[in-house]
């Protein structure tokens, strides 16, 4: 399971301590993860692996544009809101899509599908 690892000072303005639950939203989804705080991550960080596939891959909430001419895709970056997520409220589905442009979770499959 991949955990997000944020610097100490970040997990502390996020009440995050080791092994709680971190929700990290951008506008193209939502993925729940475990935190695990570390000092070796530039301040105000949060790092995913980013070699977890399926309901895990965290890539699913970066730019999928690619760069015109490598064709190499944006995944190495992305804004996100960070939250802790309560024990009670925690989801361990993962990965949650929204089409970027209404937040429907369908749209955004048929938007991909239309796209080929």
């Amino acid at each position: 399971m991949p955990r997000a690892r944020p610097d100490p000072d970040l997990a502390e303005q996020l009440r995050l301590r080791e092994g709680d639950r971190v929700r990290l939203t951008s506008r193209r989804g939502s993925l729940e993860v475990a935190a695990k705080v570390t000092a070796d991550i530039h301040p105000r960080t949060m790092f995913v692996p980013f070699h977890w596939g399926g309901d895990q891959a965290v890539n699913r909430l970066t730019n999928d544009a690619l760069h015109p001419v490598s064709r190499m895709p944006e995944f190495k970056i992305s804004a996100v809101r960070a939250e802790r997520v309560a024990p009670e409220e925690a989801n361990y589905t993962a990965v949650q899509r929204t089409d970027e442009h209404t937040g429907d979770p369908a749209a955004l499959a048929a938007s991909r599908h239309e796209r080929g």
